[in-house]
């Protein structure tokens, strides 16, 4: 079969790019809804077998879909998946933190993927509070990094004018205690940018985020508190 791509399917394309890894149903949901949900199923079933996307399933046999290199050469974000690769997980789980972030009333708009900044985060939200907009970059820590790395990454955010605040997130407490650490050692402006949330559900589909575990300003606090 010989796919003749019109406008519907780089759309498909697109959006799966945008999030590197999304199950079916949030893809829909994430999607204009310009057609059925049945028609968008049969689209992306064309798309499967032609190359351009790959599925698999995971928990409660959610069918996620990834770009094989064929189909991210069509995809504004030219950058695909390897199943096998160490950020596999980790890329689930950051598509997985972000949508369930979307659902916050003041959030705007979310994404994986962003093109055109110096620094590229695992994730960018864009929200608004008291009138005031802002742009909140996601960094997901599964695995400890050594102290210079963060030390020079934090910098890195702190001169950045791309974002209003860093979110790291972290599925362990050691790690977190140990970003705490760094973060109560260094300078006010990085306190007053940079927030820690630390979460040990973030794996699973759903999970309580406004009561989740943060550090800003140098105090423990909730989510739900700062946003």
């Amino acid at each position: 079969m010989n796919l003749v791509l019109t406008g519907q399917y780089y759309d498909i394309l697109k959006n799966i790019g945008q999030w590197k890894i999304i199950s079916m149903k949030s893809l829909y949901k994430n999607s204009s809804k310009t057609i059925n949900y049945s028609s968008f199923c049969r689209k992306v079933k064309s798309l499967e077998s032609d190359g351009f996307i790959k599925s698999i399933y995971g928990e409660r046999k959610r069918k996620l879909l990834i770009l094989t290199e064929k189909g991210a050469s069509f995809s504004p974000y030219k950058e695909h998946i390897d199943l096998d690769s160490m950020s596999f997980n980790h890329d689930l789980i950051t598509t997985n933190f972000i949508l369930n972030l979307k659902k916050h009333q003041n959030f705007t708009s979310v994404q994986v993927q962003s093109i055109g900044v110096d620094l590229e985060p695992d994730g960018v939200i864009y929200g608004i509070k008291e009138g005031r907009e802002y742009s909140l970059a996601v960094e997901v820590e599964l695995t400890q990094k050594s102290k210079t790395r963060v030390i020079d990454k934090l910098c890195r955010y702190k001169d950045s004018s791309d974002y209003t605040y860093l979110l790291y997130v972290f599925n362990k407490e050691s790690t977190f205690k140990s970003y705490k650490k760094i973060l109560e050692n260094s300078n006010k402006e990085l306190s007053k940018k940079v927030i820690l949330l630390l979460n040990e559900s973030i794996d699973r589909t759903n999970f309580d985020y406004l009561n989740s575990k943060c550090f800003f300003k140098n105090k423990i606090t909730t989510f739900e508190k700062i946003f």
